[in-house]
């Protein structure tokens, strides 16, 4: 940062279901657009260490599995998203904790991006509860995007969600959910994914995630951005 101060963490998951591939393409999206050239990108790149684990679940994908790792059981016992809360239990999650855990060490925890493909709906964003953070990431992401995001509270002691705010201490962490009931080409997807870059960089140049601006800070000066398909 050049205000001089420690970076912070960001942290982007996908791949914890396996079968969720379709969420893969809008993860794309959102990393292309993150190590490009854009404003909003240097200035997040800037601020955050930003941790990447794009799949988690990769006994469940080679196998051809839907949701589980094929480690445990059936009837929702390999489901990696109902474990996060076990001590000990399926070693993709307990692996991929010692993992981020060792990762992000003791710096300040703010945003957490986990990408599912829950088919009946487009663009969801699941968070744990209601709260005004939350609600202005899903008001801005579709300015930004251009598309209509659903918002869904929802808990699960499993979530890897609530295993990112309630035990590592991200401020906002959130389930991106991403179906296919009506199609759309890979341009509108990733430019979806890509448009929660500048959602992410007015966030935090608001003050959401405790950042003080400073003069030459390209976060907190304020960055807006109009994301298109053909801008991808």
């Amino acid at each position: 940062p050049l205000d001089g101060s420690a970076k912070r963490t960001a942290l982007i998951t996908g791949g914890v279901h396996g079968g969720e591939d379709l969420a893969h393409w809008v993860m794309v999206g959102l990393l292309d657009y993150i190590m490009g050239a854009s404003a909003e990108a240097q200035a997040l790149r800037r601020r955050y260490k930003i941790l990447v684990y794009p799949m988690i679940n990769a006994p469940g994908r080679a196998g051809g599995g839907w949701r589980g790792s094929w480690t445990q059981g059936t009837a929702g016992a390999d489901d990696p998203n109902r474990h996060w809360h076990d001590v000990a239990g399926l070693e993709i999650v307990s692996k991929t904790k010692t993992a981020i855990a060792a990762d992000i060490g003791t710096t300040a925890k703010d945003w957490s991006l986990d990408f599912h493909g829950y088919y009946p709906i487009n663009f969801e964003i699941q968070s744990l509860a209601t709260d005004s953070v939350q609600a202005r990431f899903v008001s801005l992401l579709g300015t930004n995007s251009g598309q209509t995001v659903n918002n869904v509270i929802t808990y699960n002691a499993g979530y890897f969600n609530t295993y990112a705010r309630d035990t590592l201490g991200f401020k906002l962490p959130l389930t991106a959910e991403h179906g296919d009931p009506v199609q759309h080409s890979d341009g509108v997807l990733a430019a979806y994914g890509a448009a929660m870059v500048p959602t992410l960089a007015t966030m935090a140049a608001e003050g959401a995630f405790g950042i003080v601006a400073t003069p030459g800070n390209a976060v907190a000066a304020g960055i807006t951005a109009t994301i298109t398909t053909a801008g991808v």
